[in-house]
């Protein structure tokens, strides 16, 4: 979990109020399920991996293709939310300190 998560948490509450802890058992139930699959599917084949091994075992190569690009993008998109989060925890510390920078750099 990155540093992007905790920063833009606050602000979604603030803005969705109480829908938003509904919001949050909808996420952890779906969680939850995925985790019972993954478990089910983990003791069925007798290899270690992750999501594209299991797609690959039991849907073929085309599907587990489907699966790795999806994954790219998922880790693409993480990694821009982390790094947004990152900057902007970098620029109140630097404005905290005294240092003030231009507005076109962030």
């Amino acid at each position: 979990m990155g540093s992007a998560f905790f920063l833009l948490i606050g602000e979604s509450l603030h803005l969705s109020g109480p829908g938003a802890s509904i919001a949050f058992m909808i996420g952890g139930l779906s969680s939850l399920i995925t985790c019972f699959s993954f478990s089910e599917l983990t003791s069925r084949i007798p290899s270690n991996g992750g999501q594209y091994t299991y797609i690959y075992m039991y849907y073929g190569q085309y599907m587990a293709w489907i699966s790795f690009c999806l994954l790219t993008l998922e880790y693409g998109c993480s990694a821009a939310l982390n790094a947004i989060g990152f900057t902007h925890s970098i620029k109140l510390v630097l404005f905290h300190a005294g240092f003030e920078l231009p507005a076109w750099l962030f």
